[in-house]
């Protein structure tokens, strides 16, 4: 993917179009997505557009996939910078200009990482009305009201997370009633409760259980679609910690840690039919697949394959056909 578009960070695909979008983490100047329709086993790049700030890191699409929000992480800032941008999207996926940007405030006790905000992710709600934008330098979760027939995204609110947690990647509950965050800094999972309301901070745990050298930095998230696991890639134990979920509370216990199969996961991901997950696993530069039974919740004890990838920080399963 690098040889399409510069600096890739992460990705997201579109269901509806063949195309997938690629935020560029450059270390100056603005940050960029670019749209690359994938063709049988062909990627071509489409136009891009700037994100309006530095470091795009993270992007996701709406439920009906008709809009696209960035994230920035803003590693140099400049007055006015965006730390989340939003898009429409074409009906043949094509990016238009942005339909929103907002420039986030606020900073943390770690004076290296959270000297003021960095947006790490953007999670949009199941019922499409709520994106949540995660601000590892703010120490905060930012919610926006989103009208998807309207093409309007304001904000909502802002939630604190637990001081010096830098909070960096987020997963919603299927049910849409819990939200799950990863706190870099302080080797946390937290989880919120959503209503009307807002977010409501209602449980906070380790990340891991595993005894390492280094500091341990929780990484990528996710639900599986049954909504009775949950995910967690630990960079520094170098684990994937899988949590059962309470069907009641929607409060996570860890149930089992697995070798992520390599050195410093970064970013998980499963297949359509969750029963494969992807680990790209950036410092022993591979992917490894494992594979998931969906009835008793556990993954394989090892991968099943490693795929060869000069340091992957993502990754995805599409179908060209």
């Amino acid at each position: 993917m690098s040889s399409i578009t510069p600096n890739p960070s992460f990705l997201a695909a579109s269901t509806k179009t063949k195309m997938i979008y690629v935020a560029s983490e450059k270390s100056k100047g603005s940050g960029r997505v670019t749209p690359v329709e994938l063709n049988a086993e062909r990627l071509s790049a489409r136009t891009a557009q700037a994100t309006g700030g530095n470091a795009a890191v993270h992007l996701c699409l709406d439920r009906t996939e008709r809009f696209l929000f960035v994230a920035n992480y803003q590693a140099s800032r400049a007055p006015g910078d965006a730390s989340l941008s939003a898009f429409s999207l074409s009906d043949s996926g094509d990016i238009s200009n942005p339909i929103a940007r907002f420039t986030h405030h606020g900073t943390g006790p770690d004076k290296r990482r959270q000297e003021g905000p960095h947006c790490h992710c953007v999670a949009i709600s199941p019922d499409n009305r709520r994106l949540v934008a995660v601000d590892l330098g703010a120490d905060r979760l930012f919610s926006y009201a989103f009208d998807s027939e309207a093409g309007r995204l304001s904000p909502k609110g802002e939630t604190k997370t637990p001081e010096g947690a830098g909070p960096r990647h987020a997963a919603f509950h299927p049910n849409g009633r819990m939200l799950y965050v990863t706190g870099e800094l302080d080797s946390t999972l937290l989880a919120f409760s959503v209503s009307d309301d807002g977010l409501q901070l209602a449980a906070r745990m380790p990340a891991t259980q595993h005894e390492t050298d280094s500091r341990n930095y929780p990484s990528g998230i996710l639900t599986t679609p049954d909504g009775h696991h949950l995910l967690v890639a630990n960079r520094g134990a170098d684990t994937i910690a899988v949590f059962w979920i309470d069907p009641q509370s929607g409060l996570p216990t860890l149930k089992a840690e697995y070798d992520c199969g390599g050195a410093f996961p970064r970013a998980i991901r499963f297949d359509r039919a969750a029963r494969r997950l992807a680990v790209a696993n950036q410092k022993s530069d591979g992917v490894a697949l494992f594979a998931w039974d969906f009835a008793d919740g556990k993954l394989s004890a090892e991968p099943t394959n490693i795929v060869p990838v000069k340091a992957p920080l993502d990754m995805l399963f599409v179908n060209p056909q």
